[in-house]
This record gives structure tokens, C-alpha cells and sequence, in this order.
């Protein structure tokens, strides 16, 4: 069974280490690996754990990470901390405490105020719950009358009605060749124009022209 790992930095030497590394050389020198690992080489010789964490967190970009955290998206240093830590953990298979104490130590070297003792915790927990506004959609109905839209289904039609009768009066054709005699015993008031009295009771056919 592995013995428990003793804490991080006990005496503080990692912390001073990287304060003094910044000093000298700037911000710059937490983005840099090989030049970090040069400086906490020479001045961490009996902190071989520290060593690495201090690197390895210079080869993941939590420098670049904390600031996108604070600056950019507005996060208080903890939480950007918190972040940046399960970040690192995730590229560097890190273990959680492990991991939040070097994030730590680069907040605090970039001027970052963070608690003394921050244990790990929950990513998803430390994330702020922004309320997202969706406004609803307009629904669109259209107005009766002119423009609306054309009913869905079949159309009825009213059935047909119909119609009795001829549509049209049958108009005759007018007699050709000469107007015939009257009848018996009409006179010519009955016929004028065609029919001529000679003497009472008794009428003649008139022939047109003649």
C-alpha cells in the first residue's frame, strides 16, 4: 500500500521560486516551459514534485487560461482558478489537489488575489448561472378579408337548381308567300290590311300590290 504524498510546499520555497522567477524575467516566463524549467531547476533542486507541477502547468497555458477567466469572461479569481485547475488536470492527468495548488501559485504570480487554502471542487459547480432571456417568437396570423389564407380541405359547391321551362321565348317565323283568306264569318276589322269589305257581312282578300 503507497504512502500518503506529504503536502505541497510546505516550507513555501516553490512559492518564493516562482515569485522570484516572474520578478526577473516577467509574466512572460509562466508561458515559457523550458525557461521556467531552468529557473525552478536551480532554485527547487530538493522539490523534484513541485518542479514538474510548476512545468507542467507552464506546458498546459494556465497562465493564458486564468487571464482568458478573469479579464475576458469577468470570473472572480476562485472560480478562474477552479477552471483553469480542471483544465489542467484533464491534459496533464494531474490529480485534483495537485492541480488547483500550482493554479493557484500562478494566480497569485500573475497578481491575481486568491484564498491562502482552496480545495478542489466541481468545475460545473463554480460556473455563474447566467438567466438566458429568450424572447418568444412572434405568431404570425393573418388578417380576414383580403390577403387571408385559402381554407385547407375540399370546397363545397352548392348543388345546382334546376331551371323549368324553355330558357328562351320560341319567336315564329312570319308566313311567306300571300296572307291567307280569313276564316268564315270574320269580317275585315278582324284581318286590316288583309281583308276588304264589299257589302255587310261579306269581305274580300286584299292581295298585296294588287
Amino acid at each position: 500500500m503507497s504512502q500518503p504524498q506529504p503536502p505541497l510546499d510546505e516550507q513555501g520555497e516553490a512559492h518564493e521560486a516562482l515569485s522570484s522567477a516572474v520578478a526577473n524575467y516577467g509574466q512572460r516566463i509562466l508561458e515559457s516551459p523550458q525557461m521556467l524549467g531552468n529557473v525552478v531547476t536551480d532554485l527547487l533542486p530538493d522539490l523534484p514534485r513541485e518542479q514538474s507541477l510548476l512545468i507542467a502547468a507552464a506546458e498546459a497555458g494556465v497562465a493564458a487560461d486564468l487571464s482568458q477567466h478573469v479579464r475576458n469572461q469577468n470570473l472572480d479569481p476562485g472560480t478562474s482558478v477552479q477552471l483553469a485547475a480542471h483544465m489542467l488536470a484533464d491534459k496533464k492527468a494531474i490529480d485534483a489537489a495537485a492541480s488547483v495548488w500550482v493554479t493557484a501559485e500562478y494566480a497569485r504570480a500573475l497578481g491575481y488575489a486568491v484564498p491562502v487554502s482552496m480545495p478542489p471542487s466541481d468545475p460545473a459547480a463554480t460556473l455563474p448561472q447566467i438567466p438566458m432571456n429568450v424572447p418568444p417568437s412572434p405568431v404570425s396570423v393573418p388578417p380576414s378579408g383580403l390577403g387571408a389564407a385559402p381554407p385547407s380541405g375540399p370546397v363545397s359547391v352548392p348543388p345546382s337548381v334546376p331551371v323549368s321551362g324553355p330558357l328562351y321565348a320560341p319567336v315564329s317565323a312570319p308566313p311567306s308567300g300571300p296572307p291567307a283568306a280569313p276564316p268564315p264569318g270574320l269580317c275585315a276589322a278582324a284581318w286590316p290590311g288583309v281583308c276588304a269589305v264589299i257589302r255587310p257581312g261579306v269581305c274580300a282578300v286584299i292581295r298585296p300590290g294588287g
